[in-house]
């Protein structure tokens, strides 16, 4: 299975060297950024067993937490990145702790509010947002210097494509990481049955907790991406049909 990985890894990294046009490129890039967001919509539901609706909405919030990083604040994109998966991050933390007290289809329902509550604060507070109207004009990540290598700029849909493989190949490294951990066998176990699992010693709503907190960081982090990547955000961009479109691709 590993020299599998590595084989398929290595097919992704050679094909900008055999795919030179924009279209395909484009693709690939939106299919890297979909499958980190779908990754992290795994970590909660397929791993931990909580149905949430409501990831779009920190899709969505990593969009434009970085956004208003970078354009309002002058922070460039490495540092934006991180920080807009943390505010991501912090906003499963607080919705998660009331709404992981339900369960089944009550906790579907609380996350798609929660989802629907964002999307109605981005369209609305257009001091912050601009509303309707949108973001526009996120600027691109800065050029790095590598080692052996020299400067690399991200302005080739190539430099684009390679930035989103790496953080792509991060987050399915991370999350297996967590998951062949003894943190993500209680997951598991949750999955399994959250009474069973506490009558084992472990304790439910904390390992939920954590699990919908580093999910959302994930999610963050796909929306960072897309926005960098789009140059432009709207309220669409944590619309509740993202969610959908994720669960779809999760089970497909």
């Amino acid at each position: 299975m590993k020299k599998f990985l590595f084989i398929l890894l290595i097919i992704f990294i050679c094909l900008p060297l055999f795919v030179k046009a924009k279209y395909p490129l484009h693709l690939l890039i939106m299919v890297g950024i979909w499958s980190i967001a779908a990754s992290s919509l795994n970590l909660i539901l397929g791993y931990t067993g909580q149905a949430s609706l409501g990831h779009a909405a920190f899709f969505g919030i990593g969009a434009y937490a970085s956004a208003l990083f970078m354009i309002k604040v002058g922070f460039s994109f490495w540092l934006a990145l991180p920080l807009a998966s943390l505010v991501a991050a912090l906003c499963g933390f607080l919705i998660g702790l009331p709404a992981l007290r339900t369960r089944g289809s009550y906790f579907a329902i609380a996350t798609l509010g929660f989802n629907l509550i964002v999307t109605i604060i981005i369209e609305h507070w257009e001091g912050l947002t601009q509303g309707g109207a949108g973001i526009s004009g996120i600027p691109k990540p800065e050029p790095i210097d590598l080692p052996f290598w020299g400067k690399v700029a991200f302005t080739s849909m190539a430099a684009q494509y390679y930035l989103v493989l790496f953080f792509l190949t991060l987050t399915l490294f991370l999350i297996h990481r967590i998951i062949y951990s003894p943190v993500g066998q209680t997951y598991l176990a949750i999955r399994g049955g959250e009474v069973l699992a506490e009558s084992l010693g472990i304790h439910p709503m904390w390992n939920k907790l954590v699990s919908f907190t580093t999910s959302s960081f994930f999610a963050g982090l796909a929306g960072s991406l897309y926005a960098s990547y789009h140059g432009f955000i709207s309220p669409d961009t944590s619309n509740f049909h993202i969610g959908f479109d994720l669960l779809i691709y999760l089970l497909v």
